[in-house]
């Protein structure tokens, strides 16, 4: 028991766990004593020593138990049996007697009763070991079943919850859907002034947008997503933001590349903005700004539903026209 105490230190969950391994390994004394000698103690060796307790675990409660903690560990921490069945793709014998295993063992809480059940996982480490398992070819594939199934079977979750389906998109290599996906959640999240969060979804989805080889498709996507992650980030930090005036100017580049005047506006405005509350040089004025609105394909973006109709119209209609030149409109307005 000393020694116990001494090797988890004092880490409750590799307590339990490395007690349990005691208690299923009783009277084989060697074991034990070899459980407890096989590596050193040094206080930071404790995650991956409790990470290896577990998996020891996984292994004892059998192959098909194992593969539906796999097979859970993919959907998330917490996961119901209406999702894992059509994922799992097995009859429901042989998916029933597993999840009761697991929860027998105490690796999973059950709550309910199958198939309204649902399933939470001990501690995220459990999860952690139970997915790291996996190989990359199956977790890509069980990614992907999992995406397919949400698609399917649940397109309300998957609107309320958009930021599901693009981890699973992600984690299935499926990058442009999932770049997508990424950018719903973000606009999402804003739509709820859940700012922070969308900036996640944003940065997640840039990620995944830079392995793509570069095209135009590409680039309209990172613009996007830059201008949708700047207003995020000027909104929850002001439109002094250093990281917000990156991501527009950054879009800016990329609407110029490739003469996109619709969201060029949109990136300009905001680099005005965001540069002439920073009190930084080189700020656009605003008959760079209105440059790309002159263009037809400008004009009628900004005569129609965009978003910064009434803005073009201020600036650079019959009143904009009647303000002195090059800085018509007041410096406070911000798209």
């Amino acid at each position: 028991m000393a020694e116990i105490v001494e090797r988890t230190d004092g880490v409750p969950l590799f307590v339990e766990e490395l007690t349990k391994a005691v208690l299923e390994g009783a009277g084989q004394d060697n074991r034990m004593a070899a459980v407890l000698s096989a590596s050193p103690l040094p206080a930071l060796a404790l995650p991956a020593t409790l990470h290896a307790s577990l998996i020891a675990r996984l292994d004892r409660i059998g192959a098909a138990a194992k593969e539906v903690a796999q097979i859970g560990a993919v959907l998330g921490r917490e996961f119901t049996y209406e999702w894992i069945e059509p994922v799992a793709e097995r009859i429901v014998a042989d998916l029933q007697a597993p999840l009761a295993r697991l929860t027998e063992a105490g690796l999973l809480f059950c709550r309910g009763a199958p198939p309204h059940s649902s399933y939470l996982f001990k501690h995220a480490l459990v999860q952690d070991a139970a997915y790291g398992t996996l190989l990359r070819a199956r977790r890509q594939e069980l990614h992907a079943r999992a995406a397919a199934v949400l698609e399917k079977h649940f397109p309300d979750l998957v609107e309320r919850q958009p930021e599901l389906l693009a981890r699973h998109l992600t984690a299935a290599v499926d990058t442009e859907r999932a770049v997508n996906q990424c950018l719903r959640a973000g606009r999402h999240a804003a739509t709820r002034s859940a700012h922070a969060e969308a900036t996640g979804h944003l940065g997640r989805g840039l990620a995944a947008l830079s392995s793509l080889p570069p095209t135009l498709r590409r680039d309209r996507q990172e613009a996007e997503l830059l201008v949708a992650r700047g207003l995020s980030r000027i909104t929850a930090e002001g439109m002094t933001s250093a990281e917000a005036a990156d991501d527009f100017t950054r879009a800016k580049d990329l609407c110029e590349k490739h003469d996109d005047a619709d969201r060029l506006f949109i990136a300009l405005w905001n680099v005005c903005m965001t540069s002439a509350s920073r009190h930084k040089p080189g700020t656009p004025d605003l008959e760079q700004i209105a440059g790309p609105q002159r263009k037809p394909e400008g004009r009628r973006a900004a005569a129609g539903g965009s978003p910064h109709r009434l803005v073009y119209q201020f600036l650079f209609g019959p009143a904009g026209r009647s303000l002195p030149p090059l800085r018509r409109g007041p410096p406070s307005v911000r798209y």
